[in-house]
């Protein structure tokens, strides 16, 4: 994983205060952001269950507080990425799979 991500992670996590589980992060074969080491997903839970619309939330304000440009909503996961390859300033929403 990119090092400046681990570092925007690190100040995400403080910022909602309480744990992030990382559910994927580096995919290997995958060209884009998770092919790169460059984006993750990450949850409240280890058990598969939705994430809590608050704590949804909290990682939402703190990733655009630090310059997360890439976000994707999803039940079961939020999805950060700095891929400066991909569309900025964008917010999608998705079911997890």
């Amino acid at each position: 994983m990119e090092l400046g991500l681990v570092t925007v992670l690190d100040k995400i996590r403080e910022a909602v205060g309480s744990p992030m589980i990382v559910t994927s992060s580096y995919r290997h074969g995958d060209p884009r952001a998770h092919g790169q080491g460059m984006a993750v997903d990450v949850s409240d839970n280890a058990n598969g269950e939705d994430v809590s619309s608050s704590w949804r939330f909290a990682v939402l304000s703190a990733a655009l507080e630090q310059g997360i440009r890439r976000i994707g909503i999803y039940d079961r996961h939020v999805h950060l990425d700095v891929w400066p390859d991909g569309p900025q300033d964008v917010i999608w929403w998705a079911k997890s799979r």
